[in-house]
C-alpha cells in the first residue's frame, strides 16, 4: 500500500465537464522511504495544459497500516522501469 503523505497542485486552467483529460505521470524520485510522482494534466485535443502536481508517497504493510520500507529488490525494479523518468 503506497499512501500519499504530500499533495501540491498548481491550477493552470479550468476543465470543464465534458473535457477529455490526458494525465502524464513520473517517477521523479524513489528511495526506500518514498516516492515522488509528478503529473501534469493536459485537455485533450487542445493540448492545453490544466495543471502541474506533485505527490509524496511512502509505503506501508497492508496488514497494518505502519509505514515500512521497500525492499531493496522492488525498488531496483522500479528504478529499472522508470530510469527515463528521472533524467
Amino acid at each position: 500500500v503506497c499512501p500519499i503523505l504530500e499533495v501540491n497542485i498548481k491550477y493552470i486552467s479550468s476543465a470543464r465537464n465534458d473535457d477529455v483529460v490526458l494525465v502524464k505521470t513520473w517517477l521523479r524520485e524513489l528511495n526506500r522511504a518514498k516516492m515522488v510522482f509528478e503529473y501534469e494534466i493536459y485537455r485533450e485535443g487542445t493540448n492545453e495544459l490544466l495543471c502541474r502536481a506533485h505527490t509524496l508517497g511512502g509505503v506501508s504493510h497492508a496488514d497494518t497500516g505502519h509505514l515500512t520500507r521497500l525492499p531493496a529488490e522492488t525498488i531496483a525494479r522500479l528504478a529499472e522501469i522508470s530510469e527515463g523518468d528521472r533524467k
